[in-house]
């Protein structure tokens, strides 16, 4: 009888063991969709090897639900967190696992024009700023769409009627969430047309310096205003200018805009010529200078004061037209094409101009030619005295008297053959009868300057 009772006791543990083998519960949770934006509906799911069981699932915000398969509805940031399942089942051991849940969050940055804007700017819609990146996808008022990475999105060439309106936009956040779409309008009033380019012009022109100075303004748009911008900070807002009195002078340029709505019109041009009252003056300038050494070229220039718009030059070497030499410069090379002594000037006229002469000759100009060490001693033979002269002038270091020629400054030679007496130690001038002034004596390549006094 012991026996049987024993047996029956050892039956009874080994069921009770084997019971309980079946009941070792393990259950695994997860949830839907993978990456949890605001809003969204979380599906959780459990799968556990054991039929039958219970599960409390617990988490942020006060959750508590039951059921294999429960959801969040419209999940919000209030609700991220770690949400925990307890899986039980009586006579089983319970299991349980826990999710960790993010809830990214789209982005709303400010959006707005860049206004006011003219018809035919460039309207730039742009977005304040964001800590993360994302995507703004924007539906402009014409149904076209423009997507950009955080910064702006524009449109060339804005126009009024096309691009004023309704625009929809929606923003994509790094972890792929979508907003609910946003819009802003831009009414067509910020967007006006831009005027027409106004027309300008001057009652008199060209005019002279010190006259009355007026402009006028037109425009075949409905304008607000008036700009007229001139030189040297000339600002004038009115449709119509009198300036008495104008003391500028040369090619005065004035810009012309109008405004509509604060819209600025293209700008016209207006070219007023103001002519001097005064005389031309010339001066002759010299590059490398005025005192050179041999062979070099040596540019001239005019330089003319109260000149027109238009010079007519010539260049006189002692009194006597250059050929060809007719422009602003004039090149020489030293002991070649000019030499010591020789006299330049330079005549212009301009035109046009308000004064009653418009013609100028420069004072006369030579060159200091240094020669070089041969040249000097050479040179150095050649002696005119005295020097100012009053009637007799003695020049020594001449072999050929037919090689001495004197002429005045404007080129004009003096006839020597009556006034020359020839001797073994020098050559007299007798310059009794030639006018007072300064004259040019050349010998070959030499030439020496003396003044003739009373």
């Amino acid at each position: 009888m012991m026996l049987k009772k024993s047996l029956l006791l050892v039956f009874a543990c080994l069921a009770t063991i084997a019971a309980n083998a079946q009941c070792v519960i393990n259950a695994t949770a997860s949830y839907m969709p993978t990456t949890v934006c605001q809003n969204d509906t979380v599906q959780f799911s459990m799968s556990s090897n054991v039929v039958g069981v219970s599960y409390n699932w617990t988490g942020p915000a006060g959750y508590s639900e039951t059921g294999a398969n429960p959801t969040v509805d419209s999940i919000q940031p209030s609700q991220k967190g770690t949400y925990v399942v307890i899986t039980s089942k009586i006579g089983c051991a319970s299991d349980t696992d826990s999710i960790a849940i993010n809830v990214n969050v789209p982005e709303y940055p400010n959006v707005g024009p860049d206004t006011p804007i003219c018809s035919g700017d460039t309207l730039s819609i742009t977005f304040g700023t964001v800590l993360s990146t994302f995507e703004v996808v924007c539906f402009a008022p014409d149904n076209s769409v423009d997507t950009t990475l955080i910064k702006y999105i524009s449109y060339p060439n804005a126009q009024k009627h096309t691009h004023s309106g309704q625009y929809k936009f929606i923003t994509i956040s790094n972890a792929g969430c979508v907003s609910d779409t946003q819009t802003f309008t831009i009414p067509g009033s910020a967007i006006p047309y831009q005027p027409d380019t106004p027309i300008a012009a001057a009652v008199t022109n060209p005019i002279c310096k010190g006259d009355t100075l007026r402009l006028t303004g037109g425009s075949n748009s409905a304008v607000d205003r008036y700009y007229w911008e001139g030189p040297n900070g000339q600002n004038y807002n009115v449709k119509d200018v009198t300036v008495n009195g104008y003391n500028l002078t040369g090619k005065q340029m004035f810009l012309l805009r109008t405004d509509s709505n604060y819209c600025k019109s293209d700008p016209d041009t207006l070219i007023v010529d103001v002519l001097h009252t005064d005389p031309p003056k010339v001066a002759i300038a010299a590059d490398p200078g005025f005192i050179v050494g041999t062979n070099v070229q040596v540019t001239f220039t005019a330089n003319v004061q109260n000149e027109g718009f238009n010079n007519i030059y010539q260049w006189r070497k002692n009194g006597v037209n250059i050929p060809n030499a007719v422009n602003k410069t004039y090149q020489a090379v030293t002991t070649q094409t000019i030499q010591q002594g020789d006299i330049l000037t330079v005549w212009v006229q301009t035109i046009p101009t308000c004064a009653n002469i418009d013609t100028a000759l420069s004072n006369p100009t030579s060159l200091n030619i240094k020669l070089d060490v041969k040249e000097v001693t050479a040179n150095n033979q050649l002696q005119l005295y005295p020097n100012p002269v009053k009637d007799i002038l003695h020049v020594t270091g001449v072999t050929d008297e037919r090689k001495l020629i004197v002429t005045n400054l404007v080129g004009q030679k003096v006839d020597l053959k009556s006034r020359m007496i020839v001797n073994k130690q020098a050559v007299k001038i007798n310059t009794v009868s030639l006018q007072p002034g300064i004259y040019i004596l050349r010998y070959g390549n030499k030439a020496m300057k003396f003044i003739k006094t009373d």
